[in-house]
């Protein structure tokens, strides 16, 4: 009879902890995902090559480079080269150290390039309101390389331009932070531009390349 009893107990109380744990199992919230981390690159404008000029003999170049991520624009950051002819130069403006929040989150880089004798201060407003201007207008600047400049020209730069001066790069590039993290440690891009009509009196169409790159810190 005693061991019946104590059976019973054992049995009582087996039953009251399976209750009480099957209980706080079926209560507890299922584990939350962790939201993706964000991820750190550095943007950069590494160099372009000219395969044809745009003057007569050589181009006065100037290059401008500017970055939005979501809703923060990296102002744009202005290099002269000088005056050059066929050949690759190195232009090496970058942006270190920039946070991507999000897999979602926009992306925004322009870049130009102007041949232009003008004086350095004044060419050095143009490149950075032309590359600024692209950031604020979004993907519908976005396609060929004639309709970046159109837009450029749309506020009020382009009729500046006299003799040989002119665009002969230049381009609005959307991404995603997943399109960047896909790229894994490093991705390096190169694209070409046929060069819009030149004066008489100058050089054949110009025909540059510009490199861009970004690197996962």
């Amino acid at each position: 009879m005693f061991n019946r009893i104590l059976n019973f107990r054992n049995f009582i109380a087996a039953m009251v902890v399976s209750i009480a744990f099957g209980g706080m199992n079926a209560q507890a919230d299922p584990p939350k995902e962790k939201p993706p981390a964000a991820k750190t690159y550095d943007f950069t404008l590494e160099n372009f090559e000219i395969l044809r000029t745009r003057s007569r003999h050589n181009d006065t170049d100037h290059v401008s480079f500017a970055l939005k991520v979501g809703d923060k624009i990296y102002p744009a950051k202005v290099k002269h080269m000088g005056d050059l002819n066929d050949g690759t130069f190195k232009v090496g403006l970058s942006f270190s150290g920039v946070t991507v929040p999000k897999p979602d989150t926009k992306i925004v880089l322009t870049y130009l390039v102007l041949n232009s004798g003008h004086k350095q201060d004044e060419v050095s407003k143009w490149l950075e309101k032309g590359a600024t201007e692209l950031l604020k207008k979004g993907a519908t600047a976005a396609g060929a390389w004639g309709e970046v400049i159109s837009y450029i020209g749309n506020i009020g730069i382009e009729f500046l331009f006299p003799n040989c001066d002119g665009w002969v790069a230049g381009d609005h590039i959307t991404l995603t932070g997943q399109k960047v993290a896909s790229y894994g440690a490093s991705h390096k891009e190169t694209r070409e531009y046929q060069g819009l009509d030149s004066p008489t009196g100058c050089g054949r169409n110009s025909i540059y390349k510009v490199t861009w790159s970004v690197k996962q810190k």
